[in-house]
């Protein structure tokens, strides 16, 4: 409870000074900071579930919160949505909706068309998924076959787009992964830094058969389960393959076809 009023405290701060500019002429605000000002003024008296409710796009601002650090951006000419998150183990976050299902029906049409490769490691041999990496290409002393660079498509960098507004900060490359079935699956592992710097998060789109996301602390093995569903965001924060490891295990029931988006960034800042 404390959390959800000190949310909701830090946002009602910031709407009463972005009125205040309104009214002093340094800044007008639209009828949707209006609403949205109102709308949480309401869940804060009455201590709602505003708590998973941590971003907001409208016509000329988005307002992200992220943990307890809230976000302005200008965004002229969106459409105003909702996004509902939660908070988790490591300062995972999640979001469920961040793209729409039809949308997401139509990106995953889109990248199930792409020319896929499947990974082959000294130690294990064939990869019990396929890949597609765009960006800055890489190399890996545990893999047996060069990796195979796919030129940036035109949905690729929408989406990317889209993951860096909310989570603040820019993405070089992405590593797609095709669990074709639920036999695919990928081991316990943290991604080396070979394939993305660790002081950078990486954010990872879900499409397609939900699949269970499970991570666990490297100090004492603590361990929590997200299922990723069609459509989702989820982002580990930047440090988190220090600290955790994470998979995607193989499952009893059948289930169709996915692919996860992970956005990560390899150069420097």
């Amino acid at each position: 409870m404390y959390l959800l009023c000190a949310r909701c405290t830090l946002l009602l701060m910031f709407f009463r000074c972005l009125r205040g500019l309104g009214s002093s002429g340094g800044l007008k605000p639209t009828q949707e900071v209006n609403d949205l000002w109102q709308n949480i003024r309401v869940a804060s008296d009455a201590h709602s579930a505003y708590l998973k409710s941590s971003c907001y796009r409208f016509e000329h601002l988005t307002v992200v919160l992220l943990g307890s650090t809230l976000r302005l951006r200008d965004t002229r000419g969106m459409q105003a949505t909702l996004f509902k998150h939660e908070t988790l183990l490591g300062g995972v976050t999640y979001i469920p909706d961040f793209i729409a299902p039809k949308e997401a029906d139509e990106f995953l049409a889109t990248f199930l068309r792409l020319d896929w490769h499947q990974h082959i490691y000294r130690a294990t041999g064939k990869a019990p998924r396929l890949y597609a990496w765009m960006g800055v290409p890489y190399t890996s002393q545990n893999l047996a076959s060069k990796n195979v660079v796919t030129e940036w498509t035109a949905e690729a960098k929408e989406i990317k787009k889209r993951v860096e507004q909310v989570a603040d900060c820019t993405f070089d490359s992405l590593n797609m992964n095709r669990y074709r079935d639920n036999r695919d699956s990928i081991a316990w592992h943290s991604d080396g830094e070979a394939e993305g710097r660790w002081e950078s998060p990486i954010a990872s789109v879900s499409l397609g058969a939900g699949r269970k996301f499970q991570w666990r602390r490297k100090k004492d093995s603590a361990t929590y389960s997200q299922s990723v569903e069609h459509g989702s965001l989820l982002i580990m924060p930047a440090g988190f393959q220090r600290d955790y490891l994470h998979q995607i295990p193989k499952q009893q029931k059948p289930c169709g076809e996915r692919i996860n988006l992970t956005f990560r960034r390899k150069a420097a800042k």
